[in-house]
This record gives C-alpha cells, sequence and structure tokens, in this order.
C-alpha cells in the first residue's frame, strides 16, 4: 500500500486544526490561549492515534498483503522488510500534519515555507547520495523515515515551544471611507 494512500487519512489533522483553531484568534485572554493550548494537545493526541491506526493496516499489509497488489512472489518478498520503514513513515506523518495544520492557523506562512524549501532541496540530495552509493530500496525508505522525524521535531518545537503567543492578535481590515 503506497504511503500516499496511507496519508490522505492523517492529512485531515491538519484541516481539524484549521476548523477549530480560529475560534480562538480573537480573543487574546488568557483563557482562550489556555483553551487553545489545550485543544491542540487533544487533537494533537488524535492525530498521533489516526496516524497509529493507520500505520498500523499499512504495516500490517506491507507484511500480510502483498497479494492484493503484486502476483509476483519476488516483489511481494521485497515489500515485507518495508513494513517497518512504512510504518514509522505514516506514523509521523500524522504529527507532521497537526502540527502543519496548527502553524497555518498561526499563519506561520514564513516558517512553514522556510521548512519546506529546505525539504524540497535537502531529501533530494541525500536520495541522489544514497544512489550514488548503490543503497537499496530499504535505504532509500529509512532515509525517509529519518527526513519525517525530523520535520516532527521541527514542526513541533515550533508549536509547543514558541514564545508568540495563541492565539494569533486579531486581524483588523482597513475600512475606507465611501466616496461621497
Amino acid at each position: 500500500m503506497s504511503l500516499v494512500v496511507l496519508a490522505t487519512f492523517s492529512e485531515t489533522s491538519s484541516q481539524t486544526f484549521q476548523a477549530f483553531l480560529p475560534q480562538f484568534e480573537n480573543d487574546t485572554s488568557s483563557e482562550a490561549k489556555n483553551a487553545a493550548k489545550q485543544l491542540i494537545r487533544k487533537l494533537q493526541g488524535f492525530a498521533a492515534a489516526v496516524g497509529l491506526a493507520v500505520a498500523t493496516v499499512g504495516g500490517a499489509l506491507a507484511i500480510y498483503g502483498s497479494g492484493l497488489f503484486t502476483a509476483d512472489l519476488a516483489v511481494a518478498a521485497a515489500l515485507k522488510p518495508l513494513a517497518l520503514p512504512l510504518f514509522l513513515a505514516a506514523a509521523l506523518h500524522s504529527l507532521i500534519c497537526s502540527a502543519e495544520g496548527v502553524l497555518l492557523v498561526q499563519k506561520e506562512l514564513g516558517f512553514l515555507g522556510k521548512v519546506y524549501s529546505c525539504s524540497a532541496v535537502f531529501m533530494p540530495i541525500v536520495l541522489l547520495a544514497l544512489k550514488q552509493q548503490g543503497a537499496g530500496l530499504r535505504a532509500v525508505w529509512d532515509a525517509f523515515v529519518a527526513f519525517q522525524a525530523v520535520r516532527v521535531v521541527i514542526l513541533n518545537c515550533r508549536v509547543h515551544l514558541r514564545t508568540r503567543p495563541i492565539p494569533m492578535p486579531p486581524y483588523e481590515p482597513e475600512l475606507k471611507e465611501p466616496y461621497d
């Protein structure tokens, strides 16, 4: 089973944050900050549970359900050693999506842009280095798991260790007077 298929279930955690956190944007009271932090913790716990469930399905399919994807015994045998990195990558993906959802609500677009720009440069360099070394498919998956783990740490540190208050200050659009 492709990580892309599994990831669709984890992606909903980002959208869930984007749906529920904005209610705290215009309230800068300490109660609202605490409620927002509590909601973030609860939703991230839920996202982690979804990630573990999805990862378990993916890992189990790699071990026991390879026949659903191929009749070639060699391909099925090559899939089994990938069960653990597939499990880890899928589980980590939900933690990435949930942190990304929080950061999108908090309008941390510059930070996210830098993280994803660095990711777009760094990961291909690692993959090219693995190719030059003649590394196998398992090494590629292990590198992807490490890449996911680094993103989990970076994004979640930004969410939980930030000094800027949660929620964002209220947005007040400039109102123009109509012409007489």
